[in-house]
């Protein structure tokens, strides 16, 4: 019985000598990748950690970029805003909008885009726009909002870009009195809101369409109604009076009176 004893514990031995002897052996062979793979696995939950980092750095810079531009109704810059986050299609469409609504706007005032009125209307004659430079920003205006129809119409989560941008074109068109032009656009932005399901904004583009046909046609005039400089001071002709009399002193017209007549509004005693 302790002979056999003995043997189990030897064989036990031998087998645990085995297995170490094994375990070793695998580590040799597979040690090294096994650490280089848990490297590669850290490494990469890493870079993916910098990565989202990035983006969500580079989206805030972007979004913070679109709202400055937006507040100075700059549409070069929202324009370049578009242009630089194409891979942000939402964000990309909404600095479109914005670019195209600040073009129409700089054509419906007669100012150049970015240009404040002030209240006294006075502005810098270089600011004021002709009839061509207006045509010119609603045709710009007409391309930004093709370009978000283009690309929202084909995403339902962007269904209020895709209408925007139909109506855009629609308010495009009237300004330039192309009144069948804007009622195929509003035509458009009513099927899209009926593919959406949204029955308000189907009766909001419904009444547009009504009130299209009694709308006048607008027509751009040359030069914005408002005033470059101050009006000028009233003149007068400054030929003196004697003293102590009422008579005006100065060269008699044709019917006898005087060159000067008293000052604005004041009657000339003695005649």
């Amino acid at each position: 019985m302790d002979e056999r004893q003995a043997q189990i514990q030897t064989g036990a031995g031998l087998t645990e000598a085995r297995l170490n002897t094994e375990f070793i052996d695998a580590l040799k062979k597979w040690g090294p990748w096994a650490v280089m793979i848990l490297a590669v696995v850290i490494l990469a939950y890493v870079g993916l950690g910098r990565l989202r980092e990035s983006r969500e750095r580079a989206a805030t810079e972007a979004f913070a970029a679109f709202n400055e531009a937006e507040r100075a109704g700059n549409p070069v810059n929202l324009i370049r805003v578009a242009e630089e986050n194409e891979s942000r299609p939402a964000l990309a469409a909404a600095a479109r909008l914005a670019a195209a609504d600040a073009l129409m706007l700089a054509a419906a005032r007669g100012v150049m885009p970015g240009v404040e009125v002030p209240n006294d209307g006075v502005v810098n004659i270089a600011d004021v726009l002709s009839a061509d430079q207006k045509k010119q920003l609603i045709e710009q205006a007409r391309t930004q909002y093709q370009t978000v129809l283009a690309s929202a119409e084909r995403d339902r989560d962007r269904w209020i870009q895709a209408i925007g941008a139909a109506m855009g074109l629609a308010s495009a068109a009237e300004a330039e009195g192309q009144f069948d032009a804007a009622k195929s656009a509003y035509q458009r932005a009513k099927e899209l809101a009926q593919s959406y399901d949204l029955p308000a904004v189907q009766k909001i583009i419904t009444d547009r369409l009504a009130s299209l046909e009694t709308l006048p046609t607008i027509t751009l005039v040359e030069s914005a109604k408002v005033r470059s400089r101050p009006p000028d001071a009233p003149t007068w002709d400054p030929t003196p009076i004697l003293p102590g009399s009422s008579e005006a002193i100065g060269p008699a017209d044709q019917s006898g009176q005087t060159g000067f007549q008293g000052m604005p509004g004041m009657p000339v005693m003695g005649r």
